[in-house]
């Protein structure tokens, strides 16, 4: 959980609290990675001048699926080595002390330690299995696309010559991505420069007319957003139709999965009968055929996730540590574990076991109040927003707690962003496709469509000062 830091700006010399976080555990934070990666942890701006820059905090992250618990401990971290490792003891103490005595496990004694965030970031690439050639590739990409933007169009041609090697899809993503954030951006009224703007259109105009993989996808992209302004039966079969292969349609379920009804089917079987060829015919049963498999692979994704939750409630009813348990596992206590405990009990009931019954309604009753204590009010609603089947839901959702509507507007724009930094594409889409539904409710309601990210809720931490890139941090009892 964060902690509230004292920050002293070194520019203006301003004083100011900031949200700090020195334990992350991705069991209990599943955005912690990507807001890690996405360089969302542990950065401050001064409120007053603008200035911003990372904390140097040390910095305890744990994996317990991978069973890996990795350690940042900078130079600043003490005067001596003496005070490094014990700010590094108190880190480890902490996640241990949060943890059922069931789940504390030997590698937990010893974590890996890093003095740089550079290696410590790489690490945790390798643990999501993204080696240091793909790493590499990623970031060679981002400088190519921003020398493009600076060059001068008669420049791109060799430019792109030179690095043909990493003219590729994802290359191609990262720039209608980066469009798409541009547009984003410009619907909230903020301010672009127009050559700025000029230069980019001009960018997307020549990948389009130079790489007919580029044009594909930039159709594809249309197809979905014209889905996302106005979700018609038609329009999400055309928006399959549009996707160039089996993992943007593999995205595209996981986005529009309650939206694969019946009817959708009956469109689909409509457009087959309809075509003015056999082959036109057979490419549209072959995308019915890949959008039916990428529907199984769902369905299984759910299965897994209930049956994760089956075996945390199995742990809760053997354990001694309930709160400990529910605490280190805070990440699976969602909508769908409410939904699984619930089950269990009216079956409990009808098999007149009223004993589990009741054992299960007080586990039931604990995991509801330590969300509600735990998670402040905008991350739980963006929680439950991200879960949501469709605009209705979210709009529901949204009516029961406005005053918090445009925070959570900020909310997903981070994680959204974040995600998109991890290479996370269907995670993106489903965030801005929330992101959407956000906005045009507080535009109904007479809002601005975006908000300042929430700040943290506050907990206690053990004393640690620290100079970092420039900022004095002070956190306190």
């Amino acid at each position: 959980m964060p902690t509230v830091a004292r920050v002293t700006c070194p520019r203006c010399g301003a004083q100011f609290q900031t949200a700090v976080e020195q334990l992350l555990d991705v069991r209990v934070d599943p955005t912690a990675t990507e807001r890690l990666l996405g360089g969302l942890v542990n950065v401050a701006r001064c409120p007053r001048c603008g200035f911003a820059a990372p904390l140097d905090l040390p910095l305890l992250y744990h994996d317990p699926n991978k069973e890996a618990a990795l350690l940042y401990l900078p130079l600043s971290a003490g005067k001596t080595e003496a005070e490094r490792q014990q700010a590094a003891g108190r880190l480890t103490r902490r996640l241990m002390d949060s943890l059922p005595k069931e789940e504390r496990k030997g590698y937990l004694f010893q974590p890996e330690t890093f003095v740089t965030m550079e290696s410590f970031i790489k690490r945790i690439y390798e643990l999501e299995g993204v080696g240091p050639e793909v790493l590499e590739r990623r970031q060679a990409r981002s400088r190519l696309l921003q020398a493009l933007l600076e060059a001068e169009p008669a420049q791109w041609e060799s430019l792109l010559e030179e690095q043909a090697d990493l003219v590729d899809k994802p290359l191609f993503t990262t720039l209608l991505a980066l469009e798409e954030q541009i547009r984003e951006l410009q619907a909230q009224g903020g301010e672009i420069a127009e050559d700025e703007l000029r230069r980019l259109k001009q960018l997307v105009d020549f990948f389009a007319e130079r790489y007919p993989d580029f044009r594909r996808l930039q159709e594809a992209s249309r197809a979905v957003a014209e889905l996302l302004r106005e979700p018609t039966y038609a329009r999400l079969v055309e928006a399959f139709v549009a996707q160039p292969d089996e993992e943007d349609i593999d995205r595209l379920v996981a986005l529009t999965f309650d939206q694969l009804d019946y009817h959708f089917f009956n469109e689909f079987v409509r457009r087959i009968e309809e075509a003015p060829s056999e082959e036109e015919a057979e490419r549209l049963r072959e995308v019915r055929r890949r959008v039916l498999a990428a529907r199984d692979r769902v369905v299984e994704a759910q299965r897994k996730a209930v049956e994760e939750r089956l075996a945390l409630i199995d742990k809760l009813l053997r354990t001694e540590e309930v709160e400990k348990m529910l605490r280190s596992h805070l990440g699976l206590i969602d909508d769908l574990f409410l939904q699984t405990i619930n089950g269990l009990i009216a079956t409990a009931e009808e098999e007149n076991d009223r004993a589990l019954a009741d054992r299960l309604r007080s586990l039931l009753d604990q995991a509801v109040k330590l969300i509600t204590r735990l998670l402040p009010p905008e991350v739980l609603l963006a929680r439950q927003v991200l879960a949501a089947q469709d605009r209705a839901e979210v709009a529901r959702l949204l009516d029961e707690r406005p005053q918090i509507a445009a925070a959570v507007a900020g909310l997903l724009e981070e994680i959204a962003a974040a995600a998109e930094q991890m290479g996370d594409k269907t995670g993106a889409d489903r965030a801005r496709l929330r992101l959407a539904d956000v906005r045009a409710w507080l535009a109904a309601h007479g809002e601005g469509g975006a908000a300042p990210s929430p700040s943290a809720s506050a907990s206690q931490a053990a004393d640690d000062e620290a100079a970092s890139r420039g900022f004095i941090i002070s956190t306190k009892k």
